[in-house]
């Protein structure tokens, strides 16, 4: 009985474990949707999106990246939230496109966006630092078919760095900062690396590939986006964010 006991005792702590981890996984459950870009390329906007389990709040942000700058424009991200039990989910998302769409008109975010290579959350066995991608070109062969122009690499370095912000306020671990290298066909070149990590960007621990973005339609990379899902610690708990990072170079061989 003594022993049967103590069985129990243990699964009812390894369940509660398991319920703590589920719910911080959860909580960070923070989703990406492209929204588009600026007439002649140069601003991306997107959504984050998600749930926060642990207080029943849902929450939608409005980002507008300067993928010249890079950088965010002046007012925004644009956030809006409400509780899951007085308003949906997709309510929110929606008030959130409205509160932003100022914005969106001001620099007229007007071309949809094309996700051309992405990672999703459930894939088992992926390595999130590398994605392999080309550029779909429709139509070329007949009226139905197209051709993948171009053979991408792109890979994720993470490192530690340093922080405008104490981070050792929130964890222990140091803040990781993230570099980019892109290749086409063996031929590559490094296009971003961090260095002191910004204020807004908190106190990050993980970094994954997520996707890879076009404008709708383009022939080449010149406005693409790399997606970087980033987890970090800060002021507001442990949070699941997203960065826009412009992958445009100049490398012989595409095609």
């Amino acid at each position: 009985m003594r022993h049967q006991t103590i069985l129990t005792g243990c699964i009812s702590v390894l369940f509660a474990i398991f319920l703590t981890l589920s719910s911080v996984e959860a909580a960070q459950n923070t989703q990406v949707h492209p929204i588009g870009y600026s007439e002649q390329g140069r601003y991306f906007a997107y959504e984050e999106y998600g749930l926060d389990v642990q207080t029943g709040m849902a929450y939608s942000t409005i980002y507008i990246t300067d993928l010249v700058q890079i950088s965010h424009v002046v007012g925004t991200p644009i956030t809006y939230e409400a509780n899951i039990a007085e308003q949906s989910l997709l309510s929110i998302r929606g008030q959130a496109l409205r509160d932003a769409q100022l914005f969106l008109n001001s620099i007229q975010v007007s071309q949809p966006a094309e996700i051309v290579m992405m990672i999703g959350d459930g894939q088992l066995d992926v390595e999130k630092t590398e994605l392999e991608f080309g550029i779909p070109i429709q139509g070329t062969n007949d009226l139905t078919g197209r051709r993948i122009a171009g053979r991408y690499t792109l890979n994720l370095e993470i490192f530690e760095t340093a922080s405008t912000i104490r981070c050792d306020q929130y964890s222990e671990m140091p803040p990781l900062g993230f570099a980019l290298k892109l290749s086409n066909f063996g031929a590559g070149i490094e296009i971003y690396r961090d260095k002191v990590l910004a204020r807004s960007r908190d106190c990050p621990f993980r970094y994954e590939l997520t996707a890879i973005v076009l404008p709708y339609g383009a022939t080449d990379i010149t406005d693409s986006v790399g997606l970087i899902s980033v987890d970090v610690n800060g002021p507001q708990g442990t949070a699941r964010h997203f960065l826009a990072i412009p992958l445009a170079f100049d490398i012989a061989g595409n095609n």
